[in-house]
């Protein structure tokens, strides 16, 4: 059994906390409001959020090479 929370579990989160209505889908969106409105955000937001942090296992470094004339 896996522990992985979905994208829908997330949003069913999100909507109990300002009292909206069950969902069971929104990629395709349902026929109601919540669907259509997490349909609308949640990529959007999720993308803003993940980028607020720094991750240090997310980074790629690399060493420059020096060049005599620039590019």
């Amino acid at each position: 059994m896996s522990n992985s929370i979905t994208e829908v579990q997330i949003a069913k989160f999100a909507l109990s906390r300002i009292g909206g209505e069950n969902i069971e889908s929104f990629d395709p969106p349902e026929d109601s409001i919540e669907s259509h409105k997490v349909a609308l955000f949640y990529h959007h937001c999720r993308r803003e959020i993940l980028e607020l942090v720094d991750w240090s296992f997310a980074r790629k470094r690399l060493t420059l090479a020096l060049s005599e004339s620039p590019p």
